[in-house]
């Protein structure tokens, strides 16, 4: 996915980055407030392409902030993309449902791609440090070299 994008190794360190790269207009976080806890975001699909709402974490309020916003904006993505007949969906915390569980598995790999973090791990960085290298939290890192042969697995499918 990062090829197809032309991505040229570069991170996408905010959720305007992440946007923009893929031809938003306009970007903006819906207030905190106004979203019940524990939603990420909200894809609404009413017209030809999605529209993928926001919920603004509080930067600054806990460290992976900027992380967590960009994580939940691919795994939204991931879900118009791999999901397109569930119409809406929201992006949560619920563990064992499988369009949260495509979302997070989009945007794991379309974050910090299995291959690149393997290649890192080899080289003797840590989760953190491979983290850092990604703009993702440390736990998306060692889910990735979790799941590395299940990806793979799924790969060759």
């Amino acid at each position: 996915m990062s090829g197809e994008l032309n991505l040229n190794g570069s991170r996408l360190r905010t959720p305007e980055a992440l946007a923009k790269k893929l031809g938003g207009r306009d970007f903006q976080r819906i207030a905190g407030t106004d979203v019940e806890p524990g939603i990420r975001a909200v894809v609404a699909q009413t017209g030809t392409e999605p529209d993928i709402h926001l919920r603004d974490r509080g930067r600054g309020k806990f460290r992976w902030a900027p992380q967590a916003e960009t994580f939940a904006l691919a795994r939204a993505i991931g879900a118009a993309l791999c999901l397109p007949q569930s119409g809406h969906c929201v992006v949560n915390n619920l563990r064992n449902a499988e369009q949260q569980a495509v979302g997070r598995a989009f945007a794991a790999e379309f974050l910090a791609p299995v291959q690149n973090v393997l290649d890192m791990a080899r080289e003797g960085l840590d989760s953190e440090e491979i983290a850092s290298e990604f703009n993702v939290s440390p736990q998306v890192v060692q889910h990735q070299l979790d799941n590395s042969e299940r990806i793979a697995g799924a790969c060759l499918a």
